[in-house]
């Protein structure tokens, strides 16, 4: 950045690439007909538009009024930011965006890297329609999320951008300053991140973060809802909501309440990682309704948390626990298998047990019911269906013990049978099982065999594919 003589500063546009040939000419051109289509003036001093672009010294450089500002990554990098303030920036960033809509001036949502900070401590923005432009080339500023988070449904199908969908930005970018996350986690594929802001609610932000009110939470989750409609109409409205908020100390959570979120915040948590573990088979088969949102949360509730009763007690033999080790593979069950074995352990087959409750519970709900019969015959050809739609089973397993005394020892021999792109295929695996007594009931201690080979299925998975393609 250099200062000039004329009561300007001048930003380099090219911050990560060569400024020289073709393509940076072809921006350059793009970028000076922007300034003069957006030649906007706002009257807000917290409002910046770049003026002009110069070739300085061999170099491309913006042109704007000059003031002492500080990319706010780099700003909250090395400063810590509370509540209040967030929310006094949130208030300027409402009334910029009602003074642009009023100028006709359509700002394309959030752009992180078109926030500074001033000297005062007050959020900023320095032209977003130019900056949009050239974020790729300025690295430095980018935000650590994937920024197509900030866009709200309407605009990832192609929509135009309007009030709802710039509210919709907004407070997406303030739920990641309030609550340090992001609404939703970066995904490899685009498409299913966007699927995910279609589809999926976020999680209520006083989750992450206790001490934030349940009323400002509530008004962030208004601004965020799926529909434009159902969001509120104006930034006024908005900015009215948040004033009221301020004026009535309703910015924190009590004391008590913070305590109380505090004690719910690990099993809401658990129930939203459900959800967002249950996406990707949702979004894979394009199968969605709020139906099946409803079961799936009812049947998390009985996974993760309430619902289950111990199956091992002080009188279960060493020997059932080992049976019951691989029941709670072959039937998905995550407390079961918690019972018998520190998850920590076989961290892997927690993941797959995981997995594969989700996924065959969701195809379970959305198979089509037998047809009538008899109820012990129907049940039966229910049965027989769900054991045909399972992803992964444990066949044939035999166990014979090798070792008595105060850490008796077994020994396990069975196949994995598991389900890809319609192909089955079993593996034939082998553990040794060594258990001790907790608190009076028998637990594995340690396991040692093909089970805690985490490439297992992989490498099976591998030859079916080079099988297949020959």
């Amino acid at each position: 950045m250099k200062k000039l003589d004329d009561d300007k500063v001048a930003e380099k546009v090219f911050q990560s690439r060569d400024s020289k040939g073709r393509v940076a000419r072809d921006i350059i051109k793009e970028i000076k007909k922007l300034i003069k289509q957006n030649k906007k003036e706002l009257s807000s001093e917290q409002y910046f538009s770049y003026q002009a672009v110069e070739n300085i010294d061999g170099d491309y450089y913006l042109l704007r009024e000059d003031e002492n500002l500080t990319p706010l990554k780099e700003y909250l990098n090395s400063n810590e930011v509370g509540i209040k303030r967030i929310v006094t920036w949130m208030q300027t960033i409402l009334d910029l965006f009602a003074e642009a809509e009023a100028l006709n001036l359509n700002l394309p949502g959030i752009i992180p890297e078109s926030l500074w900070v001033n000297e005062n401590n007050e959020l900023c923005i320095v032209d977003p329609i130019v900056t949009q432009r050239i974020t790729q080339y300025r690295e430095q500023l980018k935000f650590d999320f994937e920024e197509k988070v900030l866009l709200p449904p309407e605009i990832g199908e192609g929509a135009d951008w309007s009030v709802q969908a710039q509210i919709y930005s907004i407070a997406s970018f303030f739920y990641y300053l309030l609550s340090s996350k992001p609404l939703f986690e970066g995904e490899e594929d685009s498409g299913k991140l966007m699927a995910k802001i279609r589809k999926i609610k976020p999680l209520s932000p006083q989750i992450i973060n206790p001490k934030l009110s349940t009323e400002l939470s509530a008004l962030l989750l208004d601004c965020l809802a799926k529909d434009a409609a159902d969001r509120p109409e104006s930034f006024a409205v908005v900015a009215k909501e948040l004033n009221r908020l301020v004026q009535n100390k309703q910015l924190f959570s009590s004391s008590k309440e913070e305590e109380k979120i505090k004690e719910e915040q690990t099993k809401k948590k658990k129930m939203y990682k459900f959800k967002e573990l249950s996406f990707w088979f949702v979004y894979r088969y394009g199968k969605f309704t709020a139906v099946l949102v409803v079961v799936l949360t009812i049947l998390a509730s009985f996974a993760f948390s309430g619902g289950y009763e111990p199956v091992i007690n002080k009188k279960t033999p060493s020997k059932k626990v080992v049976k019951y080790f691989y029941k709670s593979i072959n039937d998905k069950h995550i407390n079961l298998f918690k019972e018998t074995i520190n998850s920590k352990q076989l961290s892997h087959i927690e993941s797959m047990i995981t997995n594969g409750y989700i996924i065959e519970t969701t195809k379970n709900f959305f198979s089509s019911p037998p047809p009538p019969a008899k109820e012990s015959n129907a049940q039966k050809k229910e049965e027989v269906q769900q054991q045909e739609r399972r992803i992964f089973k444990i066949k044939d397993l035999n166990i014979q013990q090798i070792e008595a005394g105060p850490t008796p020892e077994y020994r396990s021999n069975y196949y994995f049978v598991f389900t890809k792109q319609e192909e089955k295929a079993k593996i034939e695996m082998s553990d040794r099982i060594i258990l001790i007594k907790k608190k009076d009931k028998w637990k594995i201690k340690k396991i040692v065999g093909d089970i805690q080979n985490r490439q297992f299925l992989k490498k099976k998975e591998k030859k079916l594919k080079e099988k297949k393609e020959k």
